[in-house]
């Protein structure tokens, strides 16, 4: 059986806003949900619990969701983070205690260990972490999801905590985020003890190095050595994801065409080499917005979504 995961930056989504910039269709964003059969949604931008529960409510009682908001000295970098998931096929991951049974929820994880001397520093926006599994199955996905962070604000609040500057620290983000969280959850044993397949996902603000983009880039494989266990992390989904900014210049002109590849996955490519996974985007400018941008970006997301389709039977 095959499974959707998607990713989807939904741009400063908060309830009830409208404004010249910003009026969410949300019976779209419900329909491209449902439309698209994903099995678990991680979002990004979601600035408050409300406006995932007016996703919710739309998609249908099989569906549900979690909201979390890291810690940060920034009330600018804590965005908010949500997953939301399709219960007739996918729960939250279990196991058997002795005090009985235990559901893990997802949570904002804040416990990971920096390498200073490799020139690590703390995370500006701590990722949102998950554990699913798919109801007729027995094993489960760990999704790490995360919205490094685009720059530094300038005010002096984010200067006395963060002295990276902003290319620098996007890339210490992912480097933190793949060496020393998804490296300790991929390998990691729980309770329930099941196979499990770990995916860091969402708006990493890198470019994968292709023709067709600009600098900043990532590292496309980045060598993992735990322990006597040596692997590869891939990145993944080099197709443009991001909706163009208006034009400085041109003000009055419609925003038309994309920008960046930002929006990604990653996982252990020897872990993953037997499931061949199938990423693409899913130009929803195209295929639900009729090709203007301008609504799209109004309306929907300055992103649009990504997929991973999983079949482990294949």
């Amino acid at each position: 059986m095959a499974y959707k995961i998607g990713s989807f930056n939904m741009y400063k989504f908060q309830a009830y806003r409208s404004d010249e910039i910003i009026k969410k269709d949300l019976d779209m964003l419900k329909y491209i949900i449902a439309e698209e059969q994903f099995d678990i949604v991680a979002m990004q931008e979601i600035l408050g619990e409300t406006p995932m529960n007016m996703i919710l409510k739309r998609l249908g009682s099989s569906w549900k969701g979690a909201w979390g908001k890291p810690n940060s000295k920034s009330e600018w970098a804590a965005e908010g983070y949500a997953f939301i998931w399709n219960e007739r096929r996918i729960q939250l991951a279990e196991s058997t205690t002795a005090s009985g049974k235990r559901t893990y929820y997802p949570r904002i994880y804040k416990q990971y260990r920096i390498d200073r001397k490799a020139g690590q520093q703390d995370l500006v926006r701590d990722p949102f972490y998950a554990r699913f599994k798919p109801k007729y199955e027995n094993y489960e996905f760990r999704i790490i999801n995360t919205h490094i962070m685009f720059s530094k604000n300038k005010s002096q609040e984010d200067e006395d905590f963060i002295q990276l500057g902003d290319i620098t620290m996007r890339k210490n983000e992912l480097d933190i985020l793949i060496r020393n969280i998804y490296s300790k959850e991929n390998t990691w044993r729980y309770g329930n003890n099941l196979p499990a397949y770990t995916i860091l996902l969402g708006d990493y603000n890198l470019n994968l190095k292709r023709k067709w983009t600009n600098s900043p880039y990532l590292e496309e494989v980045i060598v993992i050595e735990d322990n006597n266990y040596t692997y590869k992390v891939r990145t993944v989904q080099d197709q443009l994801t991001t909706i163009k900014n208006r034009s400085r210049l041109n003000p009055e002109e419609p925003v038309r065409g994309y920008a960046n590849n930002y929006d990604h996955f990653s996982y252990d490519d020897d872990r993953f080499s037997d499931l061949h996974p199938k990423v693409m985007r899913v130009d929803s400018v195209r295929d639900y917005c009729n090709d203007d941008f301008e609504r799209h970006r109004k309306e929907i997301s300055d992103h649009i979504p990504i997929v991973m389709e999983i079949d482990l039977k294949r």
